[in-house]
């Protein structure tokens, strides 16, 4: 079968109305049909954007690996608490997408995971001297409520991350 490509044809001279394209780059990974909006400052990867973006995570797996890093996973929810107990919640809060849950517990869609991480390798107790240095890792979609979404996927409201942590 075909690879599923939609092109969209637009002059070089022509005048974008789309207010939503916000640089060149965005407007040539729609037109070489890689990405397509969803709403602002979301987009859809279609199958070659999507298979360039799996060649480098393989890529950039495999070195991290190699130096040693080991990867694991973390939820994309996070308790407000811990932003809280940092003291992030209220300087990062404007940026963070929150929503609560049936029973009112409150969580936010982590735009990063450095409480997370915290929060975990002090749940796990004392790491003895042996497991050190320790380089811990994930590959995983981001959220940022970026009041107006520019630069197209470089500035987007989701977005995918490489988070590494590093413990000696």
């Amino acid at each position: 079968s075909q690879i599923f490509q939609p092109v969209i044809s637009i002059p070089k001279n022509a005048k974008i109305k789309n207010t939503d394209i916000t640089c060149k780059s965005q407007k040539l990974l729609l037109e070489c049909g890689l990405i397509r909006p969803t709403s602002s400052g979301f987009f859809s990867l279609l199958p070659l954007a999507q298979r360039s973006v799996e060649k480098l995570i393989h890529l950039i797996r495999r070195h991290i690996e190699a130096a040693g890093a080991q990867r694991i996973t973390l939820p994309a929810l996070t308790a407000e608490s811990l932003w809280e107990r940092t003291g992030r919640l209220d300087e990062v809060g404007v940026e963070l997408m929150k929503m609560e849950d049936r029973h009112g517990k409150k969580y936010l869609l982590a735009p990063t995971h450095e409480e997370a991480i915290a929060d975990l390798l002090a749940d796990v107790g004392p790491i003895s001297y042996k497991q050190l240095p320790l380089l811990l890792y994930q590959v995983s979609s981001k959220y940022r409520d970026e009041r107006r979404p520019k630069h197209g996927l470089l500035r987007a409201r989701e977005f995918l991350m490489l988070d590494a942590y590093a413990a000696h």
